[in-house]
């Protein structure tokens, strides 16, 4: 591919990416392709046998595709397009800092050879190389590399918690943008915090002033995919499904048996079935209980909405912004006070369901779906480039 940058006004992103939480990657990538706002390249190429990780989402096929768009294919074409200023901003999605470790002790080049020979035994030479090439891809510190270009952290993982090496990425980036983003952003520190603490706090609070918060999001085309599958009637008043994994979801099942027992409400509990079926019945549902997993925000809250269901989801125990703003019918308090009394409203007043839908439609259609959600941080660091 040339290396001349186009004429076009679009600023040039360049996504650095891992195959540590691929789908997150995919999701970024995906993002890019389809954004009309920027041009993009990625950097580095994943080895091809990461790929399987990608099975279980909505279009596993095209993700993997998505990953290769545009790709730098080598370290000196990379390092030639950073020195020729090519790039307006740096998308960075390795909050892990994998890629900033660089080799140079002894013992890490013991490792790197290791694991290069076991691949070999293992895998085959051309699969090793690969793998080498991947984990050495990197010829630039995080400090280095924001000299060529301003540099946006993005951090999609679940943990409120940065790791060790995540807060190394966060103090080096030049913007943080962060899903699960915790009211007090100490936090991101907890629980293992540096010592001093108390001076640790003095020297951290100028750095949050760059953090931003994200929604998890959805993809684009499976948000519109689903929305394909609603039904204009529904018969199912309440529709709550998945394993028992948390004490909020035994709660609301324990409450739900209450209500069936009480209400002549159509009211659907399941344990597991397949996501065809799980679609089927969403769509058929007014209202569905959405409530977390292992944390706050998951892709349940997004899907009842393309399905054309409310979901009726417990308070967020993090700061997550895209949602406070929302009508208070679509949350109860995590203690369940208001269950039952949240249910009764949106089954007994059809018009408040359906502006509570509304609302939640235009939300996500305007500022949740992927590709917004990247617009949204290509015009954060845009705007910082030119105010700096």
């Amino acid at each position: 591919m040339s290396t001349s940058k186009s004429l076009s006004a679009k600023p040039c992103v360049l996504l650095i990416r891992s195959y540590e939480h691929i789908f997150f990657q995919a999701y970024l990538s995906r993002a890019l392709s389809q954004s009309d706002t920027c041009e993009f390249r990625q950097y580095p190429r994943i080895p091809h046998d990461q790929g399987k990780s990608l099975k279980k989402l909505f279009f596993s096929e095209e993700a993997w595709d998505n990953l290769h768009n545009n790709v730098i294919e080598t370290r000196k074409e990379f390092i030639e397009l950073l020195q020729q200023g090519y790039f307006d901003i740096i998308l960075l999605s390795d909050c892990d800092a994998s890629f900033f470790i660089k080799p140079h002790s002894i013992r890490r080049k013991i490792r790197a050879i290791a694991d290069f020979i076991y691949r070999f035994f293992h895998f085959g030479v051309n699969l090793s190389r690969k793998h080498y090439a991947y984990e050495h891809c990197m010829p630039y510190t995080l400090s280095e590399l924001r000299k060529f270009a301003p540099v946006a952290a993005i951090d999609l993982s679940e943990p409120a918690c940065l790791s060790q090496s995540g807060r190394r990425v966060f103090e080096e980036s030049t913007l943080f943008f962060k899903r699960e983003l915790p009211y007090d952003r100490y936090f991101m520190y907890y629980p293992d915090r540096p010592a001093p603490w108390k001076e640790w706090r003095k020297k951290l609070l100028p750095f949050f002033d760059k953090v931003y918060g994200i929604p998890l999001g959805i993809e684009d085309d499976k948000y519109f995919a689903l929305k394909r599958l609603r039904h204009a009637e529904k018969d199912i008043d309440v529709f709550i499904s998945g394993a028992v994994s948390n004490t909020q979801r035994k709660t609301a099942i324990a409450l739900l048996d209450e209500i069936r027992a009480e209400k002549e409400w159509n009211i659907v509990m399941l344990d597991h079935v397949s996501f065809d079926e799980y679609c089927e019945l969403v769509a058929r549902s007014k209202v569905t209980i959405s409530i977390g997993g292992s944390r706050w925000e998951c892709f349940r809250h997004y899907e009842a909405v393309a399905l054309g269901s409310v979901p009726l989801m417990n308070r967020p125990n993090i700061d997550a912004v895209w949602w406070n703003d929302l009508p208070e019918a679509i949350f109860f308090e995590n203690n369940f006070s208001n269950f039952c009394l949240r249910i009764d409203e949106l089954l007994t007043k059809s018009e408040l369901r359906e502006e509570c839908f509304t609302q939640l439609e235009k939300r996500i259609e305007g500022d949740m779906l992927h590709s917004t959600v990247l617009d949204y941080v290509v015009s954060k660091m845009i705007n910082f480039k030119k105010f700096k």
